[in-house]
């Protein structure tokens, strides 16, 4: 007979600093103030610690590192990445291969030796995940709306950290009709939206650079850095950052536990794109972590492997059914191994779909379906990726 209690949310974040979010929420600011009748309202989040001020970075103007041919702007931010290992690259999504590439190729042939593998993200494709440090990269030069961020600039807006003050409605409605009379354009909500987007990943350093100088992000570090005190100029660094084991190993979860979101467990036709990227970056994160990290590199290896048996047994004709299973046997082993128990039973399955060889294959499915069996209750039904394991 009791009364439901209204179901809470959560305000507080324990992730990032209160730099970060005070940052955010000025963008949030801007997002009421000039598109105060758009459907989805964003609420800001209050941060429990301080930590260090977000920066801005012209690539361009970073003089020492532009000896060589090549971009000059993207050639700095090369040599950043380099120094300051393990820092995530987000931009928008339609840019991030080009973005990539760009990076590992600004060099030419002699920076291109495969050793040089930057994590680079959109936007969207970062939603949900946090890193500790993130470098935002040509979010203003590839924008459709350069004009529409010059005139924003210009405006005055109240920051959501700053709610509460005298007079706080009718200054709001002034600020408001202020800037309606300058016409935005209505994709300027999209893009401060994708950009809140991708502040919000970032825990603790925040870097918003260009490898090109525009108009729109000069108005922008004008605003943010020089008026409002918000963020700092960006100093390349000297020294080389070197990530810990355990760095790598928190990073190659994160990918790795998205990845198993997405889904993995459809074979090459129904395997999310993003979620063999993300994979690859978790193998190559747990690679970089060492020998701390080999069981968890190992286990990846042989779910990146899984997305490709299926095709490599149906290249087998039907007719060598011997070749097919041995196939199978051998990559199933190696999924029983590092606990892909699913993947394993998957795999001998479509290799035996005509006949099951009686004297090792049948033995090793029957002795999978035996553990599948047995850990099932303990992984409440969550051995899509893990497989039980």
């Amino acid at each position: 007979g009791g009364t439901l209690e209204k179901p809470r949310k959560l305000w507080r974040n324990y992730r990032s600093h209160q730099g970060v979010l005070e940052f955010a929420g000025n963008l949030l600011g801007a997002l009421d103030t000039c598109f105060p009748t758009m459907q989805t309202k964003l609420t800001p989040d209050a941060g429990l610690t301080r930590g260090p001020r977000p920066s801005v970075w012209d690539c361009t103007a970073t003089g020492a590192y532009e000896d060589g041919p090549g971009d000059p702007g993207m050639l700095a931010l090369r040599r950043q990445i380099e120094m300051d290992q393990g820092i995530i690259v987000i931009t928008r999504d339609e840019l991030a291969v080009d973005l990539e590439n760009g990076l590992k190729h600004c060099r030419g042939d002699a920076g291109n030796d495969g050793s040089f593998n930057p994590i680079v993200l959109g936007i969207r494709e970062a939603k949900g995940l946090e890193f500790n440090d993130i470098i935002i990269v040509n979010f203003f030069s590839s924008t459709d709306v350069a004009r529409g961020w010059a005139n924003l600039m210009s405006l005055k807006w109240q920051n959501q950290y700053e709610a509460g003050t005298p007079n706080e409605e009718a200054n709001k409605k002034a600020l408001i009709q202020a800037a309606q009379e300058r016409g935005l354009p209505e994709d300027l909500e999209v893009d401060l939206k994708m950009l809140y987007t991708a502040i919000t990943r970032c825990r603790s350093r925040l870097v918003i650079a260009e490898t090109r100088s525009t108009n729109p992000f000069k108005k922008f570090a004008q605003r943010f850095r020089d008026a409002d005190k918000q963020v700092s100029g960006f100093v390349p660094s000297e020294t080389s950052r070197t990530r810990m084991p355990d760095e790598w190993r928190a990073t190659g979860m994160q990918f790795l536990r998205r990845a198993v979101d997405l889904g993995i467990d459809g074979g090459d036709d129904g395997v999310d794109q993003s979620a063999v990227r993300f994979l690859k970056i978790a193998m190559s994160s747990f690679h970089n972590g060492g020998k701390e990290c080999e069981d968890l590199y190992e286990r990846t290896k042989c779910m990146n492997d899984y997305l490709h048996i299926n095709n490599e047994i149906d290249a087998i004709d039907s007719d060598r059914w011997e070749d097919r299973e041995r196939c199978a046997a051998e990559a199933a082993m190696q999924m029983v191994r590092v606990g892909l128990l699913n993947q394993a039973t998957d795999i001998i399955q479509r290799a035996c779909r005509q006949r099951m060889d009686t004297k090792v294959v049948r033995p090793l499915y029957e002795r999978v379906q035996k553990c599948k069996a047995k850990f099932r209750p303990s992984t409440g039904g969550g051995g899509g990726g893990g497989g039980g394991g």
